[in-house]
C-alpha cells in the first residue's frame, strides 16, 4: 500500500543512527519486529561511536534521525559545540535509565560518612562535600558524564548541587564515551560517572564499582533519549517523519511489556545493536522492574509509559534552564524556540493512530529532588 507513494516522498535507504545503549532498544525493535517495514519504511540502523558523532553525522547529512540525547536537539539548535543547525524531536524515547556509580573505594568512604547502609542521593552529596573538605591529599576528584549536552551531565550537577558543590570548582568534571566508562573507573582515571546501562551494572558485575543511585532516585520522571532529526528534513519529508515515530512508539509498547524483556536481552547481544554478551544485558533489561531489595537497583525504566514517548515542554524547560542554570548559554531559551525545536504534530498524529494519549492530555506529575 505504501509503494506508490515510497520513492516520491522518502530517502531510501532510510540512515538512522544510535549509540550502543539499552535505550537505543526502540531503534533495534523497530527493525526486528517489522515495525518500521510495516511503516512502508527501508531503514538501516547505523551504530554510532559517541555522541558527538550522532550530533555530526546528523546536522551534516550523513545519517536522516539518529537516537539523541534529549538535550541536543535544542543545543544543536543554539549552536552549542558544532556547527548551528536546527535539529527537531517529536518523540521521546522514554523516561529513567541513568545512574551514577562511584569506584568502590569512594562509595565505602561516602557510605561512612553517611553512617547509613543505603544513603539516598542528598544524603551522599552531602557526604561528598564533607569528604572534599576533610581531603588531605591534593589528588582532585574526577566524574565523568557522557557529554556536555545531556542529562546526565545536567542529572549529575544537579545532585552535586544538593551537597553545595560547586562541579565547576570543587571538582573534575570529564566527558567520556559509554563503553569506555567501566575502563575509566577500572583504571583510576575517573572516579565516578553518570551513564546509562548496561554500563553501570556491569561496574558492579566486574566488582570495581557501586551504584550510588539512579537518575529516578533524583528525578522519577527524566526524560532520557529523544528521536531527532533536522528541521529541514522533517520539512521536506513529513510523511515519512510520521511514520517514523509510530514505528518508535510500536516498538516502545512493545519495550514496556515485561514479556518481551527476556528477548530484548538476547536482541541487543548481538554485535550490531549493543554487542555485550547477553547475560550482561539481561541484566540491564531486568534491572528495568527490578523489585526493591535487589543485588542492583531499580532503574524505573520506562519507554511508552506514563508519557515516556510524549515530547512534553514540561521537561524540556527544565533542559533549557539548566543550560543557562550552567552558564552554557547567556540568556534564557524563549517559549518560541522550545516549540521549534521540540514539536508535538508528529507524534500526536501517530499517538492518535494507535489510540495512544497526545500531548494535551499528558502532563508531568514530579519535578527533580530538592535540598
Amino acid at each position: 500500500m505504501f509503494s506508490s507513494v515510497y520513492s516520491a516522498v522518502r530517502p531510501r535507504p532510510l540512515k538512522l543512527g544510535f549509540v550502543p545503549l539499552l535505550d537505543s532498544a526502540p531503534l533495534a525493535v523497530a527493525l526486528e519486529a517489522g515495525y518500521f517495514e510495516s511503516e512502508g519504511l527501508h531503514v538501516e540502523l547505523h551504530r554510532e561511536a559517541s555522541w558527538s558523532s550522532i550530533r555530526d553525522k546528523l546536522v551534516f547529512g550523513l545519517l536522516d534521525g539518529a537516537h539523541m540525547l534529549a538535550p541536543l536537539p535544542l543545543a544543536c539548535s543554539l549552536g552549542l559545540g558544532s556547527v548551528h543547525k536546527p535539529v527537531v524531536t517529536s518523540l521521546a524515547l522514554g523516561l529513567n535509565g541513568n545512574a551514577v556509580t562511584l569506584g568502590q573505594p569512594l562509595y565505602n568512604e561516602l557510605q561512612r560518612l553517611c553512617g547509613l547502609d543505603r544513603p539516598g542521593p542528598a544524603a551522599l552529596a552531602r557526604a561528598l562535600r564533607q569528604f572534599l573538605d576533610n581531603r588531605s591529599s591534593e589528588r582532585q576528584i574526577t566524574l565523568a558524564t557522557v557529554f556536555p549536552y545531556s542529562m546526565h551531565n545536567y542529572l549529575l550537577r544537579h545532585w552535586l548541587s544538593l551537597g553545595n558543590i560547586d562541579p565547576d570548582c570543587d571538582l573534575n568534571l570529564v566527558v567520556v564515551p559509554p563503553d569506555m566508562m567501566v575502563s575509566a573507573l577500572n583504571s583510576g582515571e575517573v572516579q565516578g560517572y553518570c551513564v546509562g546501562e548496561p554500563y553501570n551494572g556491569l561496574a558492579v558485575h566486574e566488582g570495581i564499582g557501586r551504584i550510588a543511585f539512579t537518575g529516578h532516585d533524583l528525578w522519577p520522571e527524566a526524560p532520557e533519549k529523544v528521536f531527532g532529526v533536522t528541521a529541514q528534513w522533517a520539512s521536506t519529508y513529513p510523511d515519512t517523519h510520521e511514520r517514523v515515530v509510530r514505528a518508535l512508539l510500536r516498538a516502545c509498547q512493545w519495550l514496556d511489556d515485561p514479556a518481551n524483556h527476556q528477548d530484548l536481552g538476547k536482541l541487543l547481544s548481538r554485535p550490531d545493536f549493543v554487542g555485550l554478551d547477553a547475560e550482561t544485558l539481561q541484566g540491564a533489561v531486568a534491572q528495568m522492574t527490578a523489585p526493591a531489595g535487589s543485588d542492583l537497583p531499580c532503574t524505573h525504566k520506562l519507554f511508552c509509559a506514563q508519557g515516556g514517548t510524549a515530547p512534553l515542554p514540561e521537561r524540556m524547560q527544565w533542559i533549557a534552564e539548566q543550560m543557562l542554570r550552567w552558564q552554557q548559554i547567556t540568556q534564557p531559551v524563549s517559549g518560541e524556540l522550545l516549540g521549534q525545536v521540540y514539536i508535538p504534530e508528529p507524534y500526536n498524529a501517530a499517538a492518535k493512530s494507535l489510540n495512544l494519549p497526545v500531548t494535551g492530555e499528558l502532563s508531568v506529575t514530579s519535578g527533580p529532588l530538592t535540598p
